[in-house]
């Protein structure tokens, strides 16, 4: 709480004696609009106050402090009320605050728990009257001015009796404070609580304290990084902060962080940076309830933005929005480390642990603990300390061997010893002999198959791996996002993967998963190891907050890094070999059609050899479960386990070196035998033949047999009307819709005559009449039919059932083909109206939490211009995109999109007309900006 000395206590309680000390003859009515001036008044100043930089802490002290002189006025008259209608009090009464009030701390639209509190010798006929009078008089006033009230009656040996069943009233006995009446009787409850837990045993409380604790924080995706965190209940959230108070109460007596590092559970740095994250969450809560007008702790992907100004932070929205929620992250995961360590820390006190707890003599008669000693460290049990203070000085090597000793014999490091190692980190810059030994006995704990996580985060934790590798520092909660909303920081992600593939190595129950990954102990997979650590150094470098994939200095510079580590020749060489070959592919991995020939024939030429496959696959499979473990297990392993099968087959029949046509031709010819024995009604052979002889091999490798026939028919269709229509309509288009049960979506089939920039004007036609499209695949005749398929849902029932959108659709093809009405004016007029209908308004919060990344380059393996895009989804976005690709001149060759959850992502392949120089840097860089613009403008940008 605030101290009485503070100027802001002193403001306001001489502002509350000035406005709202009444005299016992002024009316109800009037106390209540006093009361509400005054709360108006105070609540302004604190808004100021906070906007004016006060600390999260402090403006919630302070609010609290209003709301103690509040109630306190309301308190005394309602003792004078009592005494004026029944004569003198039957027994002493203390007003209690428990709970975020108790501990004097209230957020804008905080609860307001409060105890009237009784002695136990009190009869309830006695105080019937008075419970009354607290009712009308202290209750009813502060519900009508707004206050959210969790109120009791109880007298001393009630609370007690009530916290021996209930969890929640225990704990908010051990943040009351007395706000009015008698001491005596506060005092009295304060003694018999502390009483009552000094005859408890400590450890069964403190172990049901951490197990819900623990539950919660799985209730909220037991991860910090998450897209909208729940500031109190979510992980590294307030709820945390508050258990460790809860447990300093329960093994001490108060809540002083002093406690913790007095008995080294708690170093003096941990303890500031745990109060400077507190600080902030009060802060952040206290915007939070501003905005909101109402007790919401979820920080939204729509308040964000508004909170992010509001507590100034710079830049454009979603430049505020990404360095208010990197701050956040940072000191979520700052206080949940922590709170980890500290939960186990305490438990490991009160469990017994020899090295913490007193064993009585007739224990010591027969139980001895094994102490040994190695190269200056002492081990007792399963803990490790050292001899003396000086033996880093000694050899600075040591640090390095310290964790060494700590892997191979599952070992904890005392609270001391993390001080000292955290003490001495600049001994670790010291001459090259020391570097030396260092990088040899770090590159010792890289090979210890199964046990690197653990090591490698008490390394990063203390601040011994950033000496190592100064690199990894940039990636200290550099936030990424992936495709379906997931917030992570790269620096976990690393981490969590290395802990992935320890578990794939060491965990029986994963047995099928490491047969499935191939997995086995040999260097490769060392090689692995120091894959999932240093890739993202790379991958950071060239971001720039943005998705990029020009890593030619990336050689360069893995090498340099390897080399300065000391990695021999062959196994730096195997590591940036790998590193070359996987960042071609790694986009392939998730995204790969199984049906297209010709992507899996791309991934098996870039990795050449089945080694390069395998360890692809196993680096794929262990970076993506560190970034989003329930969508990888959900979805990805299946799909990236059949595009494993399907690229080890084209490696090993020798079809990697072939010519493209020798493998499409195989695929062309089964499926022609297949039509062959099938009837198309109307259809002759010739135009069959014609189907096949006309269409590029790459047609065959990704439609089965059943859309092959489609197209057929359509084609077939097409030509009727050409030679009943006359010129104007042949023109007009083959239109054929299918849904997809399973699916939720509509197929759109169109053939028509090949004109330029078709595809844009249809993907414009279909956004014209508010579908949205989910994926899309051209082709051309050489006769010059075109073949487009859209894969298409709408907004409100997924598949396309109603007759009337499908006219409309087929309506805007024909105006725009046909009748020369061109698309933009169309698409334009739906996002506009779509935007009055709220229909992005309610969605572009994504485009603020999801930064939007292009990647624009020419690649030498596919010999294609390759943009990949994500960003908020909007109405003709695709439109948009493709017409600007039409009108740079290019072709595209494949499109592959998304847009779940209203993001949208996609790979478009492309080429150029022959002569045209498809890699010009500088041209590749315009367009790339462009789509930037259109990406992340919420606005329709006029061309």
């Amino acid at each position: 709480m605030l101290k009485s000395s503070d100027p802001l206590y002193r403001r306001i309680r001489a502002h509350a004696k000035k406005r709202i000390r009444f005299l016992p003859d002024v009316a109800k009515k009037d106390r209540l609009k006093g009361y509400k001036e005054f709360l108006r008044l105070e609540r302004e100043m604190l808004v100021r106050h906070h906007r004016n930089g006060e600390s999260g802490i402090r403006g919630c002290q302070a609010r609290a402090i209003v709301t103690d002189v509040l109630i306190e006025s309301i308190f005394r008259t309602a003792l004078i009320t009592f005494s004026e209608k029944h004569g003198v009090l039957p027994c002493k009464c203390t007003l209690v605050a428990h709970g975020g009030y108790g501990r004097g701390e209230l957020s804008p639209a905080s609860d307001i728990d409060i105890l009237f509190l009784f002695p136990d010798k009190t009869k309830s006929s006695m105080v019937e009257a008075m419970k009354t009078v607290l009712t009308d008089e202290v209750l009813y006033p502060l519900w009508d001015l707004g206050f959210k009230l969790g109120h009791a009656t109880r007298t001393t040996k009630e609370c007690l009796e009530e916290a021996e069943t209930d969890f929640k009233t225990r704990n908010s006995l051990l943040e009351i404070r007395r706000v009015l009446g008698s001491t005596e009787v506060y005092d009295g409850l304060v003694k018999k609580y502390k009483e009552y837990l000094d005859r408890k045993n400590k450890l069964p409380i403190l172990q049901e304290l951490i197990s819900i604790q623990k539950k919660r924080r799985q209730q909220y995706g037991d991860s910090v990084f998450v897209a909208e965190p729940n500031i109190k209940n979510g992980v590294g959230g307030l709820r945390d902060f508050q258990g460790v108070f809860w447990m300093i109460q329960l093994m001490f007596g108060d809540r002083k962080l002093s406690n913790l590092y007095a008995h080294d559970h708690l170093h003096r740095k941990e303890a500031a940076a745990f109060r400077k994250a507190y600080d902030f969450l009060l802060w952040v809560r206290t915007e939070l309830h501003n905005n909101s007008k109402r007790p919401n702790d979820e920080l939204t992907l729509g308040i964000q933005p508004l909170v992010a100004e509001q507590l100034g932070y710079q830049g454009e929205s979603l430049e505020r929005v990404e360095d208010l929620m990197k701050d956040y992250y940072y000191h979520s995961q700052r206080c949940l480390s922590i709170v980890l360590s500290l939960e186990k820390r305490i438990l490991e006190r009160f469990s017994g642990n020899r090295r913490n707890a007193k064993r009585n003599w007739f224990q010591s008669l027969f139980e001895k603990v094994k102490v040994e000693r190695i190269d200056g460290f002492v081990i007792e049990d399963d803990w490790i300390d050292v001899e003396n203070d000086k033996i880093f000085d000694e050899d600075p090597a040591r640090i390095l061997r310290l964790f060494r000793i700590v892997q191979q014999q599952d070992l904890q490091l005392t609270v001391s010893l993390e001080r000292l190692v955290e003490a001495k980190l600049d001994l670790l810059n010291s001459n090259s002999k020391t570097r030396l030994d260092i990088n040899e006995v770090f590159r010792e704990i890289m090979k210890e198959h199964g046990k690197v996580h653990f090591v490698l985060e008490q390394m990063y934790r203390l601040g011994v791996l950033i000496k190592i590798l100064p690199e990894f520092e940039q990636l200290h909660c550099f936030i990424q996002h992936d495709r379906h909303l997931l917030r992570y920081s790269e620096d976990e992600k690393v981490i969590k993967s290395i802990f992935q593939l320890d578990r794939l190595v060491s965990d029986k129950d994963v047995a099928r998963t490491k047969e499935i990954l191939k997995l086995e102990e040999d260097s490769s997979l060392t090689d692995l190891y120091w894959l999932l650590l240093l890739y993202s150094l790379i991958y950071r470098r060239t971001n720039s907050g943005n998705r990029v994939s020009n890593l030619e200095d990336s050689p360069e510079f893995l090498s340099n890094l390897l080399d300065r580590i000391g990695l021999d020749d062959n196994r730096a060489e195997r590591i940036v070999s790998f590193v070359d070959s996987h960042s071609k592919v790694a986009r392939f991995w998730h995204d790969a059609e199984l049906h297209d020939a010709s992507m899996i024939k791309k991934l098996a030429v870039a990795l050449k050899t089945h080694e390069n496959v395998i360890q692809s696959f196993q680096f794929y499979y262990c970076e993506s479960l560190g970034r989003n473990p329930q969508y990888w297990e959900l979805h990805s392993l299946p799909q990236a386990t059949k595009v494993l099968g399907a690229v080890e087959r084209e490696i090993e029949v020798g079809t990697a070196s072939m010519s493209e046509d020798t493998t499409s031709v195989s695929k062309k010819e089964m499926t022609r035998a297949d039509i062959a024995k099938r009837t198309i009604v109307g259809v002759t052979t010739d135009e069959v033949d014609a189907h096949f002889m006309l269409l590029p091999d790459r047609y065959f490798e990704s439609r089965n047999t059943i859309d092959v026939e489609l197209h057929i028919k359509l084609v077939h269709q097409l030509l009727e009307t050409i030679q009943q229509a006359d010129s104007l309509g042949s023109l007009k288009p083959i239109v054929d819709w299918k849904n997809d049960g399973k699916g939720g979506f509509s197929v759109i089939n169109i053939v028509t005559w090949d004109r330029l920039g078709l595809f844009y004007k249809l993907a414009g036609a279909i956004s014209a009449v508010g579908l949205n499209i989910l994926k899309a695949s051209a082709v051309s005749r050489n006769d010059h039919i075109a073949i487009d398929t859209f894969y298409v849902s709408h907004g409100k029932t997924g598949q396309v059932e109603c007759d009337e959108v499908k006219e409309k659709f087929e309506d805007a093809v024909e105006s725009i083909l046909v009748g020369g009405e061109k698309a933009y004016g169309l698409v334009r007029e739906q996002y506009l109206r779509g935007n009055k209908k709220d229909w992005s308004n309610s969605r572009n919060l994504f485009d603020l939490s999801l930064p939007v990344q292009v990647d624009v380059h020419w690649d030498k393996e596919l010999k294609q211009v390759v943009v990949d895009y994500q960003g908020t989804d909007r109405i003709g976005l695709l439109y948009r995109i493709s017409r600007h690709l039409f009108l740079r001149g290019y072709n595209l060759d494949s499109i592959r999109i998304s847009s779940a959850n209203y993001v949208a992502s996609g790979t478009i392949l492309m080429s150029k007309e022959a002569g045209v120089e498809p890699d010009d840097a500088d041209k590749l860089s315009e367009i790339r900006e462009k789509l930037i613009e259109i990406l992340s403008s919420e606005v329709w940008l006029s061309e």
